[in-house]
């Protein structure tokens, strides 16, 4: 009995140790890109801002926040059903699901593309004023960021569900960034003067269709060269289904990311908008731990559930939660001291964002503390909570931003979002626990 007691620990060291290395690992390298791609990107904005100013840049977040609003409409959420469908393909062999899965995704998202451009250009018509661009030959370069986004985010997907998480960050947050520094750093320096926000968005989303070229043909060569022998019918209503509810539930998301700064530059003007957008580019640094986790975490959550290991799920979220909070701390006490000097980089001005970028990143290492509820309840098969907890978070951030921002300017728009997003995370953890019998929380035993 005690030798099997001993053998019975040994392969609990061993679970421990391969879930680490699966997770912790990987987790590791997928940051370091990460925060790679965040510092081209943050080059990339401070290029833009100190070129642009106070007032062309808030335009410049403007059209950037209407391009990011409307991409996971684009997207028709079937990114979400390759995450949680192809690592189960993969492990089954069912290469043909998979091909047939990620074909439709493409297909669908082509409509998607086409159905929002047209959706701006008749809020446009309609005189609504944030889409005044609309009228100009900027929808095309609009247009083109969010079929880029689109198609980049897909691609990333199939690689993240086929566990290859640093190829796809090295494509989508290394190279697109650094393109963007490049562009831009040759421009100014081929004519130091003269462009608008509108032209330097134009560079933005060259960049984004530059990047993804190479990251479909990555797809292609390593997915689609190989014959599928696998048969049966397709469950295309069950994709559609999921993409569905996840497309719901992302919009939301999304929405409760984008809206603050829409809502800000309207009701404070394009200034404010710049200040905004500058501080929750900041601010984002804090969830750098929770995305670079999830990322590799969620195939093997997904897997997990199609198993039934509830122990491994749990395992799982409980090393995400503590890996990524003791992350976000670390980020906030950085930008506490350092914040002033890193928005004086963006250019004059920009330093009176600093008591914005405090309330957002604190508010931010807040709902770090509930881990990877949506990755859990959204694998777990459960993408309609999620929708309607972003539903409720997006009420909540219009009734509170449009009461605080008239007050408070800047700083009403990020306790606004702050109240809204905790509010929506701490929903999804509460079905994650209640329902799955997964505890996401930094205090999970």
């Amino acid at each position: 009995m005690t030798m099997i007691a001993g053998l019975g620990g040994m392969l609990r060291v061993g679970a421990g140790r391969l879930r680490r290395s699966q997770i912790a690992g990987p987790g590791l390298v997928t940051m370091i890109a990460i925060i790679v791609g965040i510092g081209a990107t943050f080059l990339g904005q401070m290029l833009i801002s100190r070129h642009l100013g106070v007032r062309s840049y808030g335009y410049y977040s403007i059209l950037v926040s209407w391009a990011m609003l409307v991409v996971l409409p684009a997207s028709i959420g079937l990114d979400g059903a390759i995450m949680r469908f192809m690592p189960i393909y993969l492990l089954e062999g069912e290469t043909r699901r998979y091909r047939r899965l990620i074909m439709l995704t493409v297909a669908a998202q082509i409509l998607g593309v086409a159905g929002v451009v047209g959706l701006l250009v008749l809020g446009a018509s309609m005189g609504i004023g944030t889409l005044a661009w609309a009228r100009t030959g900027t929808l095309i370069w609009v247009a083109l960021l969010i079929g880029a986004t689109v198609i980049g985010n897909t691609a990333a997907a199939v690689l993240q569900a086929a566990r290859r998480v640093i190829v796809a960050q090295i494509f989508m947050n290394v190279v697109r960034p650094l393109v963007v520094v490049i562009l831009v750093a040759s421009l100014i320096y081929l004519r130091p003067v003269g462009y608008d926000a509108a032209d330097l968005f134009r560079v933005t989303a060259g960049a984004a269709l530059l990047a993804v070229i190479p990251l479909v043909i990555h797809i292609a060569r390593a997915f689609f060269t190989r014959p599928a022998t696998d048969t049966g019918a397709m469950p295309i209503r069950q994709w559609l289904t999921f993409g569905l509810f996840n497309l719901t539930a992302g919009v939301g998301q999304q929405a409760l990311i984008q809206l603050p700064i829409l809502i800000v530059g309207t009701l404070g003007g394009t200034d404010q908008a710049g200040h905004y957008g500058v501080a929750s580019r900041l601010a984002s640094t804090v969830s750098l731990g929770l995305a670079a986790l999830a990322m590799v975490s969620l195939p093997l959550i997904a897997t997990a559930f199609a198993a039934k290991d509830q122990h491994e799920v749990r395992r799982i979220a409980r090393l995400n939660v503590r890996l990524s909070f003791g992350f976000a701390v670390l980020a906030t006490l950085a930008i506490i001291v350092a914040g002033r000097w890193v928005l004086a980089v963006f250019g004059p001005g920009f330093v009176d964002a600093y008591p914005t970028l405090i309330v957002l990143m604190i508010g931010l290492t807040a709902s770090s503390a509930l881990g990877v509820a949506t990755g859990v309840v959204a694998m777990g098969g459960h993408p309609s909570v999620i929708a309607i907890a972003n539903a409720l978070g997006v009420v909540v951030l219009g009734v509170a931003a449009y009461a605080l921002v008239p007050i408070m300017g800047t700083m009403g728009g990020a306790v606004a979002y702050g109240i809204a997003n905790m509010t929506t995370i701490s929903m999804i953890a509460l079905f994650a626990y209640r329902r799955l019998g997964i505890n996401t929380m930094i205090f999970a035993k």
